[in-house]
């Protein structure tokens, strides 16, 4: 060959690699008569990391495309399956796919895939194009992903992860999935002492080990749905959960951090009546949320199922939701009382007011199964009110037929500590009602005082200027009480004797027992001991000079007319 055919070669290589490099494109291109790969030089340009020509010929690209990318790039760089010229024109020639420019960095490339036929025409040669397409893409990618992705780690969101789970659940009728649920235990803490960005860190870390464990070829959904919240639809002919969720464990304990990071798994398997109802993934993630509910605080137990019992609570939950409106408007929550006894007489002197709903079909539903609910919800400030007047009346009533009245005290639930109004409120339906305000008083929570001091300091004193007396309820239970005692303004203290087994043989519970009683005598205040079930400990309370108790020894809440009956 001349020098000048040679020269004329170079020059035309030169202009081709010049063009390629001015559209940012490198070529990898494979010879299926010599069986070799050849690598553009110009990939040194966009691509530091290095590519090995016989994992590439062997489909081993892991290391050169993003996870989620790698079902789209397979086919466009599978170099070994193209046989007849209907087979490679058949196939799919171009995709926008992420390679890994660098260690846990990537780049958009456009993969173009053509393919030489030689004079038989059979595939002699194939080419796939790499275009740099990463400016480009940036507008376009970024509004799919913003539609599509968790921006902090990249994981579908939950709207694309409930459209995927549905498809899953809805076009594979032979295979069962289970809706896993977890989240981070004591993440806030973690944030808190470590700050927000190693707490986006933990996450990052925590959404790549579940990639790693779930092959979206398998017809797997996951997501992150909020903070540390993540959500998994796994089908369970093809994956253990239990497998899985030990793997994720262990990987998260190997964190490299000096804290433990606890995960916590709430799970759901869809059923047979789910598909039929058509049961929206949503409701099924609530399901698993449930039972993951179940086994909050406890670092013992870190994996609960949705069961009957769970359910027959939502039900029951879901009940009383629906039915608090209609019950508050016809009157069937209850006043109940629950007498307080002078130990040295068995008299009745006073009564604590406590509701209870009797139910037109349901009959008598505990507080414990309401109370919580509506604490939750907010309800139970209406509720509050409710009590407040209905125990107006009732100390009406009793002075409109001259039937001896003695104080009675009604319970302000924390929820309602917080409401501006409620002191507006109390005073409205005392007024109302004309009732003397030596009748009613009012009793707060030891968790109320400690949960904000200077509130229930406010609150206190500004109840005892309306000449209304303050009890402290459930004393012994909290963590602060001499605290308490000592900055918020109360006229009585009642103490629990479930938290202390007064009466028996724990000599310390007694000692204290009887050192806090000293100690409000002192300070003037008057006590009330409440939780008294036996004649032992009636005696040791008489035996360190408490006068007034509150219990099962003496009386269950009843009903307003079984207390009439009672007193003398």
């Amino acid at each position: 060959m001349s020098e000048e055919k040679i020269r004329r070669i170079e020059d035309e290589l030169r202009k081709k690699t010049m063009i390629l490099e001015e559209l940012e494109t490198f070529v990898v291109e494979y010879s299926f008569q010599t069986k070799e790969l050849y690598i553009d030089p110009v990939k040194e340009k966009y691509i530091r990391v290095a590519w090995d020509k016989q994992a590439m010929i062997d489909k081993k690209i892991d290391n050169l495309v993003y996870r989620p990318d790698i079902p789209t790039a397979k086919p466009l760089l599978d170099f070994t399956k193209i046989e007849t010229a209907e087979n490679c024109f058949n196939k799919r020639n171009s995709a926008m796919v992420r390679i890994f420019t660098d260690k846990h960095k990537y780049a958009w490339f456009r993969l173009t895939r053509i393919v030489f036929l030689n004079e038989n025409k059979m595939p002699d040669k194939v080419a796939v194009l790499f275009t740099n397409m990463d400016e480009k893409a940036e507008t376009e990618q970024n509004l799919k992903f913003y539609a599509e992705k968790d921006i902090l780690t990249h994981l579908p969101n939950i709207t694309a992860f409930l459209a995927q789970a549905q498809l899953l659940i809805d076009n594979n009728a032979d295979e069962d999935y289970e809706i896993v649920r977890m989240d981070i235990d004591r993440f806030r803490v973690i944030s808190g002492m470590f700050g927000i960005e190693e707490g986006n860190n933990l996450l990052k870390f925590i959404a790549v080990k579940i990639q790693e464990r779930l092959d979206e070829e398998d017809e797997v959904a996951y997501c992150r749905i909020a903070s540390d919240i993540f959500a998994m639809c796994i089908p369970i002919k093809k994956y253990s959960v239990d497998e899985f969720i030990e793997s994720l464990c262990r990987a998260v304990s190997a964190y490299p951090k000096n804290y433990e990071v606890t995960l916590a798994f709430g799970r759901y398997q869809v059923t047979k009546e789910d598909r039929e109802q058509k049961v929206p993934v949503s409701n099924l993630i609530d399901r698993a949320a449930a039972a993951q509910a179940t086994i909050k605080g406890n670092y013992l137990v870190h994996t609960a199922f949705y069961d009957k019992n769970i359910r027959r609570q939502e039900e029951a939950e879901s009940m009383i939701l629906s039915d608090m409106h209609t019950a508050l408007r016809e009157e069937q929550f209850q006043v109940f009382l629950q007498p307080k006894v002078e130990m040295g007489t068995g008299k009745i002197i006073g009564s604590e007011a406590l509701v209870r709903w009797l139910h037109p079909k349901r009959g008598m539903i505990s507080p414990a199964d309401f109370i919580p609910i509506f604490e939750k919800n907010g309800f139970i400030m209406e509720l509050d009110k409710y009590m407040i007047k209905h125990t107006c009346k009732i100390i009406r009533k009793w002075l409109d037929e001259g039937t001896v009245v003695y104080p009675v005290s009604v319970n302000l639930s924390r929820v309602n500590l917080y409401n501006t109004k409620l002191i507006q409120d109390i005073e409205e339906y005392v007024n109302e009602y004309q009732v003397p305000r030596e009748y009613i008083s009012f009793e707060l929570t030891e968790s109320a005082f400690s949960a904000d001091n200077s509130y229930m300091k406010m609150l206190a004193a500004k109840l005892q200027t309306k000449h209304f007396k303050v009890l402290m309820d459930d004393f012994g239970s909290g963590y602060s009480s001499l605290n308490t005692l000592k900055e918020i303004p109360v006229d009585i203290l009642k103490i629990d004797l479930k938290f202390l087994s007064a009466g028996s043989d724990n000599e310390r519970a007694n000692l204290i027992i009887k050192h806090v009683v000293e100690m409000a005598n002192d300070l003037g205040l008057f006590i009330v001991v409440e939780g008294v079930e036996n004649k032992e400990q009636v005696q040791f309370l008489l035996d360190i000079g408490c006068r007034v108790a509150q219990g099962f020894y003496y009386y269950r809440p009843i009903t307003v007319e079984e207390y009439e009956k009672n007193l003398n």
